[in-house]
């Protein structure tokens, strides 16, 4: 357990993988039963609670070859189930209410924190605590205290520290690309390859926090010009074809038909 709280774990079973040279190899192991209870679940802090730490756990691998050589790692994650029906949300089977508001980088980074910079590694409100600042942290609380319970992060990805403080507190993040219509500032077109491996980047590099709930896999194409269904397809084919655990959307801009992709059912 990450937060110290005593399970009686379950044993991943050992297996003997061969992996010719230069060459990768999915292999799953399992399944392992869990029967630790909703207890052991990532749950939001709500109601808010002061100090609150959601559970998390860490998963311990260890690897050895035929010659001796050894390989440890830890993984630290959160069991949750996030889904959509219908127009509800549900977190773990229970019906989720959404409140918040999103965050965006982009207007920070215009500021100068001694020499220009991406905001969420330079500017002292999003970094760990600092003399006089509470940092990230903080800024985390004083969302919860204002009963916010979700943020979404705004065409701009957070930095990964951000998001281990969301799992770490209970804060839910609609995780978002890059990838934005507004004033046509980004061309789908010629960008199209570039934007779609960034999508998928994104999901590999954040679909272990709990804390995400939601993909939003581009702001308001339908202002861009060069939108297509083609290529809000495959934008979903790389988020969710590489994690599938939670839903995705198309966040449009005003003057959206609510029919603006019919051939997406899903």
């Amino acid at each position: 357990s990450d937060n110290g709280t005593s399970y009686t774990y379950p044993a991943l079973p050992g297996a003997t993988v061969t992996v010719a040279a230069h060459s990768t190899s999915k292999v799953t192991v399992g399944p392992v039963p869990w029967n630790l209870g909703s207890a052991s679940y990532w749950w939001p802090n709500v109601p808010y609670r002061s100090g609150y730490r959601a559970q998390l756990h860490d998963l311990t691998v260890h690897a050895a070859t035929d010659d001796g050589h050894t390989s440890d790692a830890v993984y630290r994650f959160g069991f949750r189930e996030s889904t959509q029906n219908g127009a509800y949300y549900y977190l773990n089977g229970v019906r989720l209410n959404v409140r918040g508001d999103d965050l965006q980088g982009a207007d920070y980074d215009r500021v100068n924190n001694g020499g220009a910079g991406d905001a969420y590694d330079t500017l002292p409100g999003f970094l760990p605590p600092s003399s006089g600042n509470g940092g990230w942290p903080q800024a985390v609380d004083n969302y919860q205290r204002l009963n916010f319970n979700v943020v979404r992060i705004h065409q701009e990805p957070a930095s990964p520290y951000m998001l281990d403080v969301a799992d770490e507190l209970g804060l839910m993040i609609i995780d978002e690309t890059a990838i934005r219509g507004s004033s046509s500032g980004q061309d789908f077109v010629a960008g199209h390859d570039a934007m779609v491996a960034h999508a998928k980047a994104l999901t590999l590099r954040d679909r272990d926090h709990p804390a995400i709930i939601r993909w939003s896999q581009v702001n308001e194409p339908n202002n861009s010009g060069m939108d297509s269904s083609q290529f809000e397809q495959d934008l979903y084919a790389a988020m969710n074809g590489n994690d599938g655990t939670r839903p995705v959307s198309v966040d449009e801009g005003p003057g959206a038909s609510p029919n603006q992709y019919p051939a997406l059912t899903y």
